[in-house]
C-alpha cells in the first residue's frame, strides 16, 4: 500500500464531490467495487497507466498474490454441511462410516512386551 497514492486518490475523489474522511474513503474503496472503479478512473485520468489490479495493490485494496484473484474475499470453508444440506454429491445421504475410535467406554490398555532373561543376554 502506498500512502501517497491513497492520499492522491482521496484528493481526486474529494474534488469530484466526496466529503468524508480519508479513513472513510479507504473503507469505501475496500467494500464498494463501484467506488473503487470510480477512484481508479479518476486516477487514470491524471496519468496512471496500469491495470485495475495494480491499482488495487497500490491503494491496499488487495495484496499481490501468486494465484489469480477472483475479486472475491476468501472465506473459510467448513467441512460440516449446513442444516438441510446433503453430505453427498447426488443429494442422497449414504450411511456414514463408523468412527475408528469408540466414543465411550474404556480405552484399550497399551501393553508392553515382557523381556525374559534369555532375551536380556
Amino acid at each position: 500500500m502506498n500512502e501517497k497514492a491513497i492520499q492522491d486518490a482521496y484528493n481526486l475523489f474529494a474534488e469530484s464531490g466526496y466529503n468524508k474522511s480519508i479513513d472513510d474513503f479507504k473503507s469505501l474503496i475496500k467494500t464498494n467495487p463501484n467506488a473503487l472503479n470510480d477512484s481508479y478512473e479518476l486516477f487514470k485520468g491524471k496519468g496512471y497507466n496500469k491495470d485495475i489490479e495494480s491499482y488495487k495493490s497500490l491503494v491496499g485494496v488487495s495484496e499481490k498474490k501468486s494465484s489469480v484473484s477472483t475479486g472475491t474475499t476468501p472465506q473459510e470453508v467448513s467441512s460440516t454441511p449446513l442444516q438441510g444440506q446433503s453430505t453427498t454429491l447426488g443429494g442422497e445421504d449414504k450411511e456414514k462410516p463408523k468412527p475408528l475410535v469408540s466414543s465411550g467406554g474404556a480405552k484399550p490398555k497399551a501393553t508392553t512386551p515382557k523381556i525374559t532373561s534369555k532375551e536380556k543376554a
